[in-house]
């Protein structure tokens, strides 16, 4: 990857390497480990409720509302851990 530096390059030297890739069916629903952040949390003593991360970003002034929708929520449904909820139980 670091010697193919554009999709391009990368894509002239990709070979299937022993056919296609089988992997299993996940719904991306079940209990997880907990990702670095929820274990700081786990271990804070301090409340979480209302707890969250931001950015801020610049978009392009043409975007629009509809479009910037869409896209986060293409996200959404691609990455699971951004759908991510802790249960309020002692164990979660």
């Amino acid at each position: 990857v670091f010697e193919q530096q554009t999709p391009a390059a990368l894509a002239r030297v990709c070979r299937d390497a022993d056919g296609p890739a089988t992997r299993a069916e996940d719904d991306g629903t079940g209990p997880v480990e907990p990702t670095p952040v929820m274990r700081w949390l786990r271990e804070w003593r301090g409340t979480v409720e209302g707890f969250h991360q931001s950015v801020f970003l610049r978009v392009p002034p043409g975007l629009g509302e509809e479009r910037l929708t869409a896209a986060v929520q293409a996200l959404f449904d691609h990455h699971d851990a951004l759908r991510l909820k802790v249960p309020a139980d002692p164990d979660g």
